[in-house]
């Protein structure tokens, strides 16, 4: 199943991350793409994929960009998990 798909979540009050997203929201797709710059986010998408719990191709888009400078960028959970293996 491959189909946009926006997760609404409440904004994170101070000094709380953005993990507000649960894994029945995403679990049943096959590309799933999180907007976050929290590395809190990256650590949990690498332990929910590394248990098994999420699977296909998973991204974490990160950064900033603006007028001057763009420095966004798609992070492969789905990677860095096969390279890190259960360790996480």
């Amino acid at each position: 199943m491959s189909k946009n798909y926006t997760a609404h979540t409440r904004k994170p009050t101070p000094g709380e991350s953005c993990t507000q997203l649960t894994l029945q929201e995403v679990i049943h797709h096959t590309r799933v793409i999180i907007r976050c710059d929290d590395t809190d986010v990256l650590v949990l998408l690498l332990h929910y994929y590394s248990k098994g719990h999420l699977n296909g191709e998973v991204y974490m888009h990160a950064g900033h960009s603006g007028k001057m400078t763009m420095n966004e960028r798609y992070i492969p959970v789905h990677q860095l998990a096969h390279k890190i293996g259960q360790k996480v």
